[in-house]
């Protein structure tokens, strides 16, 4: 059978039974792990799912480490998501993206999670995710989080980026002494953020806003 992506067993949510969720404790403390990968071509030589292949190795290591530290499921990356230069692929509008991480976002919810972290590959996609997230921390009681490639030291935008080489190397040979090393360097900087998240004390009310006297006008 065709894997679904490089993941972690352990921690991958589709690899849970039905009986292991209903027996999950403490849901609300629980981190889920959204991973926003795109396709394009960012001239580096390499396949159009080099955002995937990167950024997927590194949250495998990172989860790997967290597994019986702290609780966090990963689930399958979005790969549709905004693209809107000429090297992008498979790119969707905003309205469509926004309501697709909307409806996963409630499904989430509906499990009885409320912690989720936007853990974002593409450039394109930084800013859209900050509004996205607040969007749905406002109208569905979400913890919501956005954690960013280029954050934790693999950035692909040509014009800022200077980890450029390291990007390519991570992506063509993660056999090697240097991908192992960038792998490491990387997955220590997303272990850390997860588990700065991981601490946050759930949200009052269950995340209601409160409305003072006169907002509701």
């Amino acid at each position: 059978m065709t894997a679904l992506c490089n993941a972690h067993e352990g921690t991958f949510w589709p690899g849970l039974r039905w009986l292991e969720f209903a027996a999950m404790a403490e849901k609300q403390k629980v981190v889920i792990v959204l991973p926003i990968t795109g396709f394009a071509d960012w001239g580096l030589d390499l396949p159009l799912n080099v955002e995937e292949t990167m950024s997927m190795s590194v949250l495998r290591e990172a989860s790997q480490q967290l597994y019986g530290v702290i609780k966090h499921l990963v689930l399958p990356p979005l790969r549709f998501v905004l693209g809107p230069t000429e090297s992008s692929f498979f790119a969707t509008d905003p309205d469509t993206a926004h309501e697709t991480l909307r409806e996963m976002v409630i499904s989430i919810k509906e499990s009885g999670f409320r912690k989720v972290v936007f853990y974002n590959s593409s450039p394109w996609n930084e800013a859209f995710l900050n509004v996205a997230g607040r969007d749905l921390r406002i109208e569905l009681g979400m913890q919501m989080f956005s954690i960013n490639l280029a954050g934790i030291g693999l950035d692909l935008k040509p014009d800022r980026s200077t980890t450029r080489d390291d990007c390519r190397i991570l992506g063509a040979n993660q056999a090697s002494d240097r991908a192992k090393s960038i792998l490491e360097k990387s997955a220590g900087r997303l272990v850390a953020l997860l588990k700065e998240v991981a601490v946050r004390e759930p949200l009052p009310n269950d995340g209601e806003i409160p409305t003072k006297q006169g907002d509701e006008g």
